[in-house]
């Protein structure tokens, strides 16, 4: 079955795998959302961002940026990109994917940044302006992907120094 292979791919993927598929997929769905979202979908994206900046804990946050990230991906109105995306969110959901995602949030410093990032894809998406909302995106996207580049960089040195001290 579907859940049987999504399964696999998620024990078999690390976190830059998903972010080069993210970084595919994720910028044109704002494009198709800012494209063919309505009144109401661009109201609950904006309640959707309003939720994620003012989470105050790992878990919340998690759940109110996938569930941003995925009413931008239904608001582009493509039920097979949907369902492409929600592999993708299902291995986001991983919890070894969450702890290193918040380790990368939180190291950085990147909140303030991200929040004020999902406000200028929505703010695209709003304005019906497809170029800005996927290159928002895109930037988004690329924030995250650096931050978890730092992490994951700063884990394999903390392990060689480890090795070297055994």
């Amino acid at each position: 079955t579907l859940s049987e292979h999504v399964g696999s791919l998620v024990a078999g993927t690390n976190p830059m795998e998903v972010m080069e598929v993210r970084l595919r997929i994720e910028p044109q769905l704002a494009q198709l959302a800012a494209v063919r979202a309505g009144t109401a979908d661009v109201e609950r994206l904006y309640e959707l961002a309003g939720r994620t900046e003012q989470s105050t804990d790992a878990d919340s946050h998690e759940l109110w940026d996938g569930a941003l990230h995925r009413q931008i991906a239904r608001c582009a109105g493509n039920q097979f990109f949907l369902a492409i995306f929600d592999v993708i969110n299902r291995v986001r959901q991983d919890s070894a994917w969450q702890t290193i995602r918040e380790r990368a949030r939180t190291a950085a410093g990147t909140a303030p940044l991200i929040n004020a990032q999902h406000l200028a894809i929505v703010d695209a998406i709003a304005a019906h302006d497809p170029v800005r909302a996927g290159e928002a995106m895109r930037r988004h996207l690329l924030t995250l992907q650096e931050s978890l580049v730092r992490i994951t960089s700063l884990d394999r040195q903390e392990a060689d120094v480890e090795k070297e001290l055994t």
